[in-house]
């Protein structure tokens, strides 16, 4: 695993406060869509949502910490820096410029600003975040299993990607995995045989009943979800011109099955 060494600070000293501040907070919100992350009343609340800066930054609990390369490839969603908003338990919405993803150790980076410190955002404090995708007005939306109860990932705090919800969502956790290939990485002037790191996602269907179901990209493996139903869906796939051997192919099969289930609730009877 990538490990970071902590350093103490006063920076440091005051996130370690925060988190204890944060957990007497009351409150539990269901994680808010794109369209009502941008400031919309919450409707099972009537609260609205806040958008908190301190002192013009965004503040976020967590630990400082400096990363350690240990690995060839990144660790990262993106390699760069995003924009981003992370829904508290408090209610808030807090807002940065400097988000980042680390998928490797499931954990949300925040870097503070003009401090060029590095801080591993106290997953226990948040419901999730929204990462904008670099050269798209695109935002990524992550919520922790918790608000979304997948049982097939046996985890409560790990973050998954929404990609799409309706009678049969689709979720992917985007994980990262340690092969055994090695890449000479030069490190401080110094060259070193490193373990490489590859993208390893996890896609999840929840179909009506909330059963979950783990697929891989392929047809053969989405079609096994339903089992009942198999030689139907292989030729209605077919017909509407519908592969699944990629991410966007898994999601156009699974919006045009919603579309279906809109037309014809009994499609899967």
């Amino acid at each position: 695993m990538n490990r970071y060494k902590a350093r103490k600070s006063p920076t440091a000293r005051i996130a370690v406060l925060l988190c204890f501040f944060y957990l007497l907070l009351p409150g539990v919100l269901p994680f808010l869509s794109p369209a009502r992350a941008l400031g919309q009343a919450v409707p099972d609340s009537g609260m609205p949502v806040q958008v908190v800066q301190r002192s013009g930054h965004p503040m976020l609990p967590g630990e400082v910490s400096n990363p350690l390369v240990q690995y060839a490839g990144s660790p990262y969603l993106f390699d760069r820096w995003t924009p981003g908003r992370v829904l508290m338990h408090d209610r808030t919405m807090v807002e940065s410029d400097h988000l980042r993803y680390d998928a490797l150790n499931d954990h949300l980076l925040w870097m503070v600003t003009g401090e060029n410190e590095q801080v591993i955002v106290d997953a226990g404090l948040i419901r999730g975040f929204l990462l904008k995708e670099p050269g798209s007005d695109n935002y990524l939306e992550f919520r922790q299993n918790d608000c979304l109860g997948l049982d097939g990932l046996r985890c409560d705090r790990c973050f998954v990607q929404v990609l799409h919800q309706g009678k049969v969502s689709l979720y992917v956790q985007r994980s990262k995995r340690i092969t055994s290939r090695t890449e000479t990485v030069v490190h401080g002037g110094e060259a070193r045989q490193m373990r490489l790191l590859d993208d390893d996602p996890r896609y999840f269907l929840q179909l009506p009943g909330e059963e979950t179901r783990q697929i891989r990209l392929g047809r053969r493996s989405f079609l096994s979800a339903f089992p009942s139903h198999g030689r139907m869906l292989r030729r209605a796939l077919r017909q509407a011109g519908i592969q699944v051997n990629e991410e966007a192919d898994l999601l156009r099969a699974v919006k045009w099955l919603n579309a279906t289930l809109d037309l014809d609730p009994g499609f899967l009877d």
